[in-house]
This record gives structure tokens, sequence and C-alpha cells, in this order.
């Protein structure tokens, strides 16, 4: 059985921490906490494990301070840096098992000089619109280290580590738990990257993600991506909605992406079946809400 319980949800950006506490009150939920609070240094993927969990305490702790958890169970998100994203065409015919030993062969191929069980993975088998002989795989890899890392902030802060996962993924959920048949385009813009997922009927077609050195590329990079998402004719019908998510994400960024693509901006508010505390005063929350999504959205899930 799932269900859900007093739960916090982290979104880890290079530059900041962002908590959101879910409390589940006579069968309603409401907003206990939701904020923010910038590093006193910016973290890496490759920040060594002891300043990495310093720096990430001691921004913590300001939120805690301000208002303290009511929860012991955490999950996060964390960057699309974090995550070596690829996709390989695998036989139809392949085991469970034997799928797994490829994909270890792949990243064995990918970083040479690694140990084999130096990463974790999670797969998802692309949708086709088309017949094809093969099957794409998205896999979505992690250096088991950041894993351990995390795992060792919440014991220190005896929290129950639930779940980790891609903040983009967790994001896309939002509407994905939704009733839709639409094809969705999806985009998280965080720092200086962009990744994109293409669904249509609730399941994922196609991804793509890129670096940036400042924001006025992102049209060129999404003009190349529908140029490739026709070359391919991944899709039959044209894309119908946009979402755009990320810290990043500005309202001014969300309507130009809008306008280059003639997509209709569909805005989703990750709190909107969340009861607000009288006294809220948030500005991040109130007029950008899906700034918040990631977090939102993985406090929100069942466990």
């Amino acid at each position: 059985m799932t269900f859900l319980t007093n739960q916090v949800g982290v979104n880890l950006t290079e530059d900041k921490i962002q908590l959101v506490e879910i409390v589940k009150k006579e069968n309603k939920l409401f907003l206990e906490n939701a904020d923010e609070e910038f590093f006193e240094e910016s973290i890496f993927e490759n920040t060594k494990e002891a300043k990495y969990i310093h720096i990430l305490q001691n921004a913590f702790n300001e939120i805690v301070l301000r208002n303290p958890l009511i929860s012991t169970k955490i999950s996060f998100t964390l960057p699309t840096n974090y995550f070596y994203v690829f996709e390989i065409p695998v036989d139809k015919n392949l085991t469970k098992s034997d799928l797994n030993d490829y994909i270890k062969w792949e990243l064995s191929k990918l970083f040479p000089e690694e140990k084999s069980n130096n990463f974790t993975f999670q797969k998802i088998v692309l949708d086709s619109l088309n017949f094809q002989t093969v099957k794409r795989v998205l896999v979505f890899s992690i250096r088991t280290e950041n894993l351990k890392r995390i795992h060792k902030f919440c014991v220190r802060n005896n929290l129950q580590l639930k779940n980790i996962d891609n903040a983009h993924v967790s994001s896309a959920n939002l509407f994905l738990n939704k009733e839709s048949n639409s094809t969705l385009l999806s985009i998280y813009v965080e720092q200086n990257r962009i990744s994109c997922f293409l669904f249509a009927n609730k399941n994922l077609l196609f991804e793509k993600h890129s670096k940036y050195k400042n924001v006025a590329e992102i049209p060129q990079l999404i003009e190349l991506l529908q140029e490739e998402i026709n070359s391919r004719e991944i899709v039959k019908n044209s894309i119908e909605q946009l979402f755009v998510f990320g810290t990043s994400s500005t309202n001014e960024l969300k309507n130009s992406l809008a306008d280059l693509l003639k997509l209709k901006l569909n805005k989703i508010n990750p709190f909107e079946e969340i009861v607000f505390p009288q006294d809220l005063n948030n500005k991040s929350i109130t007029e950008n809400p899906e700034k918040f999504a990631a977090a939102a959205s993985i406090a929100l899930r069942l466990i």
C-alpha cells in the first residue's frame, strides 16, 4: 500500500538548497515550510565530500532555525549535471538482467578509468510511435559517492532518506500525474544547463540536454531540438503544450520559449492542492511557484 505521510522534499542546485515540507492533518495536506537558502560557496559534483556536507549543513541549519522540521522522512532531487544521461538501442529480446549488464558495459566504455560499481543507474524504455526492430532505452546514471554523501547528511541530522531523483524527472511528475493524452514538451533550465523531455500519452519519447554560456543561446538550442524531433519523426502530431521548470526559469524566459515554439505555455502550481499557512510571505512561491517544482513534487511522492 502506498500513502502520503509528513515528508520533506529538498532540491539542491550548485548555489542553493530549496526545502518544502508537507504535513498531513485530518486527511488534508498542509504546507508546513517552503524556503530556500544560498550556499556560502557553490558546491559541485566533484566537491570533496567533507566540504560538500559542511556547506550543505550550514545552509540547511539556516532554514530549520527559521522553521524547525516536523517530519523525519526526507527526499532529494539533484541537478541534471550530476547525471550522465544517454540513449542506447537494444535488442527487444534482451532479458532485464542482460540489459543491466549491457548498460554496465556501456558505462565502462564511457568511463574506462572507473570501476563498474562507481555508478548506479535507472533506465526508461522510450516509447515509439513508429515500428522499430530495436527498443530505445534512456539511462540516468550517477556516481554512487553522490548518493552516499546525501545519505551521510541525513544520518547526521536523524532524517530517514526515502528517495533521490533527477530534478527534471521529479518536476515532470507534476503534470504526468494528471490526466492528459497530449504531446507535451518539458524544459528544465538550471544554471548553464537545459534539459528537454518530450512526452506523448504520458510516455517519454525523447530526451535532450545541453550546456549554454548565456541565456541568449537558449532559443537556438530549442530550435535545434525542434529540428531533431521533426527530422527523426518522433511524433506524428504536433507538440501541443509546453512546460518550463527550474530555478533559472524566469517568467520572461517561459514566455519567450512559448512564443518561439508557438506553443501554449502550461503553468502548473505544485502547491495547488495544498493548504497554505495564513502567514506565508514568500514571493518566490506566490509569484513563480514552479521554481519549487522539484522539491514540492518529491515531497508529495507516495511512499
